[in-house]
C-alpha cells in the first residue's frame, strides 16, 4: 500500500493511475483481513489483554476522524463527531482497543453508507465520584438492516450483503471483535435500525478520572474570547477543514469554508 501511494505520486497517464488505485484498496482490503483474522485468534485463545492507562479522548477522536475521513471523502459523506461538554478530556482507560472499536464500526457504517453523513457522538451515561461510564454511538444514514439480521449481526463472519456479487465487502470479523473488546472493557454493544433509513451502533464503556488533570480541555483555553468574530478557514485537505470548523465554532466564531 505504501509503495503504490509513493507511485502515485509520480508521473502516470490515467490508465496506470486506476491500475495502482486499484493496487492500494486490494492492499488495505488483505491488510484488514489479516488484521481481523490475527485479532479473532487472540480473542478465541484468550489472550486478549486490557490494558489502562490515562489518554486524552478528544485527541484520539480527533485522530480516528482523521484516519477515516479519507474514507468518507471519498465516498462524499460528512464525518463528524460530537463530544458532550461536561466530559473530562483526561481519563483512564484503554485507548488502543477503544480506537479499534471505533474504528471497526465507523469503517462498517461508512461501507454501508451512500450518501449522507456518519455521526459519533460521545455522551455521559452515569458518574461517580471517581469514573464515569460513556456511550458512544455511531449514527448513519446508510441502507438501515433488516430486521433478521440483527440477531447474526455480531457473530463471526457473518454478512449483511449475502448477494453472490458482495457488494458492500467486509470479512464479518469487525463487529464480533468490537462485541468482544467492548464487553472485556466492561462495557456492552449494541444497535438500532430501520431499514432503509440508516442505523445507530452504540456502546458503553467505563472510566476512571484523571484526579490530578481532571479539567475539560475546554477550560484549558485561555481568556480571550473569540465570540462573533468572522473567520476565513483555507486549507486544502478536507479533514483540516471540518476539524477547523468545529473548533471555532465552538468558540462562537462565525465561519467562511474555502479549500
Amino acid at each position: 500500500t505504501g509503495m503504490g501511494q509513493l507511485l502515485l505520486a509520480t508521473p502516470l497517464d490515467e490508465e496506470q493511475r486506476e491500475y495502482t488505485n486499484n493496487l492500494i484498496r486490494s492492499g488495505r482490503a488483505l491488510t484488514t483481513v489479516l488484521n481481523e483474522v490475527l485479532d479473532f485468534s487472540k480473542i478465541e485463545a484468550g489472550v486478549v489483554e486490557i490494558k489502562s492507562f490515562d489518554f486524552s479522548l478528544r485527541p484520539l477522536l480527533d485522530e480516528v476522524m482523521q484516519l477515516m475521513g479519507f474514507s468518507a471523502e471519498a465516498k462524499s459523506l460528512r464525518l463528524e463527531y460530537r463530544c458532550a461538554e461536561e466530559i473530562p478530556d483526561r481519563l483512564q482507560g484503554d485507548a488502543s482497543r477503544l480506537r479499534q472499536v471505533l474504528i471497526n464500526i465507523i469503517g462498517n457504517a461508512l461501507r454501508f453508507t451512500e450518501e449522507g453523513e456518519v455521526v459519533v457522538c460521545v455522551d455521559r451515561v452515569d458518574a461517580e465520584p471517581d469514573a464515569m461510564r460513556l456511550r458512544f454511538s455511531i449514527i448513519d444514514t446508510g441502507i438501515g438492516i433488516q430486521p433478521e439480521h440483527k440477531e447474526k449481526l455480531f457473530e463471526r463472519f457473518s454478512q449483511l450483503d449475502d448477494s453472490p456479487t458482495r457488494s458492500y465487502g467486509g470479512t464479518g470479523l469487525g463487529l464480533s471483535i468490537s462485541k468482544h473488546l467492548v464487553e472485556a472493557m466492561g462495557g456492552r454493544i449494541d444497535v438500532k435500525s430501520e431499514y432503509g433509513r440508516g442505523s445507530t451502533f452504540w456502546f458503553e464503556l467505563p472510566f476512571s478520572f484523571v484526579q490530578e488533570d481532571g479539567a475539560c480541555r475546554d477550560e484549558e483555553v485561555g481568556s480571550v474570547s473569540l465570540q462573533g468574530l468572522h473567520v476565513l478557514l483555507v486549507d486544502d485537505d478536507a479533514i483540516n477543514r471540518l476539524a477547523g470548523q468545529r473548533m471555532l465554532e465552538k468558540e462562537g466564531c462565525k465561519i467562511t469554508l474555502a479549500n
